[in-house]
């Protein structure tokens, strides 16, 4: 376990320190990404937890007087994808936080990395503020290399939003029975084959991460090519915006997805706008969104064309911990 400053230590989180990590977070974006003000909640660090075990996947870096002042976690969702999270409170930066949680972090991952089979590689994944210089030094000293930069985005309504335009051959209905959830995960799946570093799911998977307890099928937009534009719809979705109200009030857009066939027609345009109409109807005018910036399809180019506006960036730094076809020696650079 590594050692920390001025006797702070660490320890696993439980369910009742749910609430102290959120506020963490929140004061961690307050102090590196202003702009992005979308506020954690004890519901979100729940919510990540459901992907990992907290007794052997969090860690609390605990103050001498009993304050929290450091949080990360491991998740292992994807087979040899092993991706870290952590953060620092403001207050507590330079005392060798961010470097403790960093390698328990990374002793953690490798456990996880000799369970997988001999020849499956294994890569550890951290994502960060792409703005702060420290974080950047931090991560590149141990090893890893930046891959990709993810934006935040958001829009601020000032007045009501323009009314979607559909194509004349498509309608658009809220999510209704099991068979829809099952038709919104097919739309996604294919529509995001293409993305990069994007691992299938199975539905299952799917519907633990979307159907949680702020699923609300009236904030699932599902777009659907029309039978001679008569509202008579058939069973393939076009499209799909999958959205909810975080518990801080803001709107969410957590997918949004164009069948590649459907790209170019104005889908994604009137997806969004259905969205943001049903966001702005419940008093909801910020509304956010997150995006791969070098995304295949243009993804951010239709975000800015509708108002948003970019909050922040993320970083993802990655760095092997074994190569494809290994024999079972585990390389870990710290």
């Amino acid at each position: 376990m590594p050692v920390l400053q001025a006797n702070y230590t660490l320890r696993a989180a439980t369910e009742a320190d749910a609430a102290a990590c959120a506020a963490l977070v929140r004061a961690f974006d307050a102090a590196h990404c202003p702009e992005d003000t979308t506020g954690w909640t004890a519901g979100d660090i729940l919510a990540d937890w459901a992907w990992l075990d907290p007794a052997q996947d969090t860690w609390l870096a605990v103050a001498p007087d009993g304050t929290l002042a450091g949080y990360a976690t491991l998740t292992a969702r994807d087979a040899g994808e092993i991706t870290a999270d952590g953060y620092v409170h403001p207050q507590h930066e330079g005392r060798g936080i961010g470097t403790a949680l960093l390698r328990a972090t990374a002793a953690r991952a490798r456990e996880i990395a000799m369970t997988l089979p001999p020849d499956q590689p294994a890569v550890l994944i951290n994502n960060i503020v792409a703005t702060s210089p420290r974080a950047c030094e931090l991560l590149e000293r141990h090893g890893y290399h930046q891959t990709r930069i993810f934006w935040r985005m958001r829009i601020d309504m000032g007045a009501a939003p323009p009314a979607p335009a559909w194509p004349a051959d498509s309608i658009c209905r809220p999510c209704g029975d099991e068979d829809d959830i099952r038709r919104a995960y097919a739309v996604t799946e294919a529509a995001f084959a293409d993305h990069w570093g994007h691992t299938p799911a199975t539905y299952a998977e799917f519907r633990r991460w979307h159907i949680r307890e702020h699923h609300e099928p009236a904030l699932w937009f599902l777009a659907q090519r029309s039978r001679e534009a008569t509202g008579e719809a058939g069973d393939d979705l076009a499209g799909a915006a999958l959205c909810y109200v975080r518990e801080d009030g803001t709107g969410w857009v957590n997918t949004l997805a164009v069948a590649r066939e459907q790209r170019g027609r104005g889908l994604g345009t009137a997806l969004l706008r259905a969205a943001f109409a049903a966001f702005w109807q419940r008093g909801i005018t910020r509304v956010g969104l997150g995006v791969d910036a070098a995304s295949l399809t243009g993804a951010q180019r239709l975000y800015e064309r509708v108002g948003m506006r970019v909050a922040s960036a993320i970083a993802r730094y990655e760095k092997p911990l074994r190569p494809a076809h290994d024999t079972g020696t585990f390389w870990l650079y710290m």
